[in-house]
Order: C-alpha cells, then structure tokens, then sequence
C-alpha cells in the first residue's frame, strides 16, 4: 500500500513538473533525486550509524560517482539549452514562447484580460493571439 501510494505520488509530481516547467527540468529533477538518495545514504552513514544498512560509506569510487552526477548534469544543461558552451552551434528560435512552452506553462504567463473583439464575430485572445469561442472564459 505504501509502495503504490510513493509511486502514484512520485508519477503525479513528475506530471505536474512537466505541464508547469518542461520535460527537461523534470529530467533534471529526477538526477536530482538520485543525489538526494545518495547524500542522504552518506549522511546516514556518517552522521547517525555507521552500522545501519541504509548508510553508505565513501569509498575510492565514490569521486567517479562524484564526476558523472555532474557529467549528467552537465550534458541535460546543454540539451536543455540552459547552459550554452563555446564552440558549440545554436540556432536562433523565434521568441513565440507560446509553441515551445507547455499547456501548464501557458497558464502561468495567461494575461488576466478578458479576450479582445476585432470585430462582430472574433475574439482574440490578448495572451495566444489566437480565435477564441465567444463563450471563453478569460484564463
């Protein structure tokens, strides 16, 4: 029971991240989440019992663990976009932040405006620049 209620919980979290930020930084998260893991077994170790079998000592390894969590960070930042390096080509995307963007992240930069008439029968929406139903409620 507590098994699928951490899983549920962990996949809606997962899911909430995506629709408001991006499937990037919920990739990021989720390597966050195993250095988390990974600190907490050290402070365990170090700090409460070294005797526990939740604690993890360091050992020779431990700096290799070290240079590829940062590795992996280091590369999602790239391909994120996040983190530009020399020498390396990035093409120049139009500022429409509306197509790159997720629904959920849509909501956030939603103009609290009620939609534009152009004419008798068009709304625009002063957020999307797009058609709007007459019957829309402003975001």
């Amino acid at each position: 029971c507590v098994y699928v209620f951490s899983c549920a919980t962990y996949n809606i979290a997962g899911m909430a991240v995506t629709g408001a930020l991006s499937a990037v930084h919920r990739v990021m998260l989720e390597g966050l989440r195993t250095c988390i893991v990974w600190v907490f077994g050290l402070t365990v170790h170090y700090c409460f019992d070294p005797t526990s079998a939740f604690g993890e000592a360091w050992t020779d390894y431990s700096w290799l663990e070290v240079t590829g969590f940062l590795f992996l960070l280091l590369g999602q930042a790239v391909y994120g976009e996040m983190l530009h390096l020399p020498g390396l080509f990035y093409p120049e995307l139009p500022l429409d932040m509306h197509q790159r963007a997720s629904p959920g992240a849509i909501k956030n930069f939603a103009s609290p405006l009620p939609p534009q008439r152009q004419d008798n029968h068009t709304l625009v929406s002063p957020v999307v620049g797009r058609y709007v139903s007459p019957n829309a409620q402003a975001l």
